[in-house]
């Protein structure tokens, strides 16, 4: 069989393009570098997500974790979504603030088991997801509990490869990255990977109204 010839969905995960977008109207004004869009979004499941989905499939698989074990995912619903797509059985613990276009996708990728969350659940609390997750395990024999934000996952590596594809399609020359901000996990492992090779690089976060990490204290100069 050809090598070009893909026989895996986790195969299409990464290698994402870089285009620029400087010459896009609204986009550049008063600009003097160039701006250039890496399209996570084009994915197979939309999302850096699968990129993590991928490695924690990967760790699975070194544990002895069977293929068929059922998977309890807390988050968003982006790695959920990954996840399902990589054919692993799922109940999704997913916050009230999911979007219903996320959860219609779960569905369709055959996810039917979906718990929602309180928002603003405090650590330690009954309510919070990761305690739900964690009673749910407990009274399902194989069931395997996922959640970034514990780091029971080392995804160093997910994000260092990201970090060396954007570091290698500019030549070594970005200057700063600008990266939407729900739970903070990925703008933490992508910054530390590239700082780590480029020191002076500026990360900014652009945080939704209702991020998980609730701090709505400085305003975006450009909606004024």
């Amino acid at each position: 069989m050809s090598k070009l010839c893909i026989t895996t969905i986790s195969d299409t995960v990464g290698r994402t393009p870089l285009v620029s977008l400087s010459g896009v109207d609204g986009v550049s004004h008063g600009v003097a570098g160039e701006i250039l869009g890496k399209l996570e979004y084009m994915n197979p499941g939309s999302s850096i997500k699968d990129r993590v989905a991928k490695h924690i499939v990967a760790q699975l698989s070194a544990k002895g974790i069977s293929k068929s074990a059922p998977l309890v995912v807390a988050g968003p619903g982006n790695l959920a979504i990954s996840l399902a797509m990589l054919g692993r059985s799922l109940t999704c613990l997913l916050p009230e603030r999911t979007t219903t276009d996320r959860v219609r996708l779960l569905k369709s990728l055959g996810v039917t088991d979906i718990v929602r969350t309180l928002d603003g659940a405090l650590p330690g609390s009954p309510e919070h997801a990761c305690e739900i997750g964690r009673r749910i395990v407990k009274h399902r024999a194989g069931s395997v509990y996922i959640d970034e934000e514990l780091g029971d996952w080392d995804l160093s590596a997910c994000y260092d490869e990201l970090a060396a594809e954007l570091i290698e399609q500019t030549d070594g020359t970005l200057d700063a990255l600008v990266l939407g901000v729900d739970t903070g996990n990925a703008a933490t492992h992508l910054s530390r990977a590239l700082k780590a090779k480029l020191p002076n690089i500026q990360i900014i976060g652009v945080e939704p109204t209702n991020s998980a990490i609730g701090e709505q204290t400085v305003d975006n100069p450009l909606a004024r």
